[in-house]
């Protein structure tokens, strides 16, 4: 349940509450882009992106200033079940076929 969930905030975010979706800058298998430092995000643990998440959130996260950017302003508007179910979704993701 909480991967189906992250998986349509995952693919199409929320327009509503102005969430963008992941998959607009990871790619849609969580693939990344390493040309544009965009980290890969499939089978990473749930608990590693629930911390990651987090900490973007509160600006506890700095690596690269425009990208931290980038994220900050993506997760603004996340709840904390959000996370979790993105969190989960992000889990339970393996390489594209």
């Amino acid at each position: 349940m909480w991967a189906d969930k992250g998986r349509v905030l995952y693919q199409q975010g929320d327009k509503a509450r102005g969430i963008v979706a992941c998959q607009s800058c990871h790619g849609k298998f969580g693939e990344g882009d390493s040309q544009q430092s965009i980290p890969k995000l499939y089978a990473q643990h749930a608990r590693y992106v629930r911390m990651t998440l987090a900490d973007y959130k509160t600006g506890k996260r700095t690596i690269d200033q425009s990208l931290d950017k980038v994220m900050r302003k993506s997760v603004k508007n996340l709840n904390e079940g959000d996370i979790k179910y993105l969190s989960a979704y992000i889990q339970s993701m393996v390489v594209a076929p």
